[in-house]
């Protein structure tokens, strides 16, 4: 459209003389500014929609940054609640979520550890913006974690009393680590007399 009175207004300006000859029909000479007008305001909204699109991408990085602050602290609060309301479990339960990426691949495990056991839970694709939700359902403490082999709790372990709960990225689980590379969910139970029961969640 901007290319089209562009030269609209080209061709009206070099016929103007003619255009506004009133014998051969006499055309206002207020359309050419009234054509020019238009073009102008075409032209700078066209100008502020290209700068727009530049900084979409930066507006929607931030919006993106500032939810991730967000989800951070939402995740510390909760997983600090678990520790100050360890002897509440109805407290404890208000502080707990299932954690999303908005994916429909949610997946719950329910099971239990035998004592002195480490329990490859499920293998998943790592991504490191994805969360896991731990909980530890029964009388023993319990510890989970990822690991790329089956036996090893070798990133960064959650620990979990009986009752507690907690969710983490895994990122903060298990570090340099490319996404895609498939690992596993582990849960160990250091108890030598009592079986531990646990759920965990994953969204990937």
């Amino acid at each position: 459209m901007l290319v089209f009175l562009e030269t609209l207004e080209k061709v009206v300006t070099n016929y103007l003389d003619d255009l506004t000859d009133v014998t051969k029909g006499g055309m206002p000479a207020s359309i050419v500014e009234e054509l020019a007008t238009i073009k102008d305001e075409l032209k700078s909204a066209n100008t502020q929609q290209e700068v727009y699109k530049k900084q979409r991408l930066v507006i929607t990085q931030d919006r993106i940054s500032a939810l991730n602050d967000c989800y951070t602290t939402l995740v510390q609060i909760i997983n600090t609640a678990q520790l100050v309301f360890a002897n509440e479990p109805a407290k404890r339960a208000q502080y707990s979520y299932r954690p999303t990426t908005g994916s429909s691949s949610i997946t719950d495990f329910v099971g239990q550890v035998a004592p002195n056991e480490t329990k490859v839970i499920t293998q998943v694709s790592y991504d490191k913006e994805s969360f896991i939700g731990f909980e530890n359902r029964g009388e023993t403490t319990l510890q989970f974690d990822i690991s790329t082999d089956e036996v090893t709790l070798n990133g960064n372990m959650v620990e979990l009393e009986s009752g507690a709960i907690n969710n983490q990225p895994m990122e903060w689980l298990l570090a340099d680590v490319t996404n895609g590379t498939k690992v596993n969910v582990l849960a160990y139970n250091p108890s030598t007399t009592s079986t531990g029961s646990y759920w965990v969640s994953t969204d990937v």
